[in-house]
């Protein structure tokens, strides 16, 4: 069976009410994934939708199975979503997020910008996972 690579891209392109598989096509791809083995997955905008389109691409192209590449934050609900829609999915997690050397003294116990962007993202991740749960997406 020959390898497809469909393709999505970033929220932060969707919020711009760009469609991120119209451009989700990074530099360097060509090189690695020819440009006929790329499928854009449609107009989708969130991770059920995403998932639907994929279901129907692999049953349109006769493809059984995916490699799900996103972020770490995002894998728990992107996979759950995914394999409740019945797609076979390997997980491959990227964007694994690191703090720096943690800060010593009074000021360690301060937040600051980057814990409340952290703390924003996992309380998305956490609050559409719920959702999802609660819709029967997952």
């Amino acid at each position: 069976m020959t390898s497809r690579l469909v393709t999505r891209g970033s929220p932060a392109i969707v919020r711009r009410q760009v469609y991120s598989s119209r451009v989700a096509n990074p530099p360097g791809v060509g090189a690695v994934v020819p440009g006929a083995a790329v499928i854009a997955a449609g107009d989708t905008t969130t991770t059920y939708e995403d998932a639907r389109a994929v279901e129907a691409i692999l049953g349109e192209r006769d493809l059984d199975r995916v490699l799900l590449v996103t972020s770490a934050l995002h894998m728990p609900r992107a996979l759950a979503t995914f394999q409740a829609a019945g797609i076979a999915t390997f997980p491959a997690p990227t964007d694994f997020e690191v703090t720096d050397v943690p800060q010593t003294g009074t000021y360690a116990w301060l937040p600051d910008n980057d814990a409340f962007w952290a703390a924003g993202r996992a309380f998305h991740e956490y609050i559409g996972f719920a959702w999802y749960r609660l819709t029967n997406r997952i």
